[in-house]
């Protein structure tokens, strides 16, 4: 096989990866705005939709504890498998009914298959691409993931409320996503050596980078969970809640390409 028969079956292969992550983002994102835009709208106790942004901040970070551990023990894609049976096992407790305390554990359970999926992805993506077109491989997935969760409140504007219509999508898509990454030809990557947190290296080497990444996450986590709430407690719309949560993501694909 030639040099240039090989790169194409490589970014072949990314593609699947991307997808995958893709149609992921979209049932986030449906799951996104239809869970704090029901509990503020049914009469639930009043610190339950903070609580299920919390919880799945919490959860997010256990993934990033679990998910080197895990992928040294079972490889990229039985890894990415399993966090995508975690997502889908959170939609299905939602979709069981309004029950806040079901729905905060739901949510957290979300967080670590999230967190999980990002960085399995990713580090697959890293090892399989070429330094040539790395950067772009990159910024190109996280393109694609931030507008699959734009498309995925969009898609939540224009469906009933009420029922289980919204984590039964999610389940959906989250079980298609499984397709692409099933079929993918691209071999495992090597199990990591070793898997550890190290912060104080990372702050070592660079504190102004550690400290940005913590304040970049902590608001976008605020901006992205609070934001449908917040709307949602002051008369807006279905509709207009979806609309606002796919415009936030525009703002975030503008800057991927440039730096890719």
């Amino acid at each position: 096989m030639t040099g240039e028969a090989q790169r194409a079956s490589s970014l072949f292969s990314i593609t699947a990866i991307v997808v995958s992550m893709t149609l992921v983002a979209i049932g986030n994102g449906v799951m996104l705005a239809y869970v704090p835009y029901v509990l503020s709208q049914t009469g639930a106790p009043s610190w339950t939709p903070g609580a299920t942004v919390t919880t799945m901040a919490f959860g997010g970070l256990i993934g990033c504890v679990i998910a080197g551990p895990v992928i040294r023990r079972v490889g990229h894609a039985r890894a990415f498998s399993c966090s995508l049976a975690l997502v889908i096992i959170a939609a299905f407790l939602v979709a069981l009914g309004v029950n806040p305390l079901l729905w905060v554990l739901a949510r957290g359970i979300y967080g670590i298959a999230g967190n999980g999926n990002f960085i399995i992805a990713q580090s697959w993506l890293n090892h399989a691409s070429d330094n040539r077109w790395r950067g772009k491989a990159m910024s190109f997935f996280y393109m694609a993931y931030v507008l699959g969760l734009g498309v995925g409140a969009w898609i939540f504007g224009r469906m009933p409320a009420d029922g289980n219509l919204a984590p039964l999508v999610t389940i959906f898509v989250t079980t298609v996503a499984l397709l692409p990454i099933g079929l993918t030809r691209l071999p495992n990557p090597p199990p990591p050596a070793r898997v550890n947190l190290d912060f104080a290296m990372a702050w070592r080497n660079s504190p102004v980078a550690l400290i940005g990444v913590l304040a970049s996450g902590g608001l976008s986590m605020v901006v992205q969970g609070f934001t449908p709430i917040y709307a949602a407690t002051n008369n807006a719309g279905q509709t207009d809640v979806a609309l606002l949560m796919f415009v936030m993501q525009f703002g975030l694909i503008f800057v991927q390409y440039p730096l890719g």
